[in-house]
């Protein structure tokens, strides 16, 4: 990857080609290494939210999944049943109604 083409805030994999891959996001982007906070446990000693210094010769950038399109049809508000449904299929928690 090009120094050029990293944004802060884009998510990233880094790690030596054949070694271990782990996810990140850019937090600064300086001349020869971005800082990159941990995403994920790294090998034993290492938990998400570190920071690290990596070379960009050492970074992919990881695509975010495409959202999916909105449903064109319309919902009924009155009916729980339905929003719930909607709502789970959006990847979200809905709490049981009283």
């Amino acid at each position: 990857m090009k120094r050029e083409d990293c944004r802060r805030g884009m998510k990233i994999q880094f790690g030596r080609t054949r070694g271990e891959q782990s996810l990140g996001e850019v937090v600064a982007v300086n001349p020869a290494r971005a800082k990159v906070k941990l995403l994920e446990h790294r090998g034993a000693n290492h938990q998400p939210g570190e920071i690290w210094r990596v070379p960009y010769s050492l970074m992919t950038p990881v695509e975010a999944p495409a959202e999916p399109a909105l449903p064109s049809m319309a919902l009924d508000f009155d009916d729980h049943d339905a929003v719930v449904a909607f709502m789970h299929s959006r990847g979200y928690t809905v709490a049981k109604r009283h």
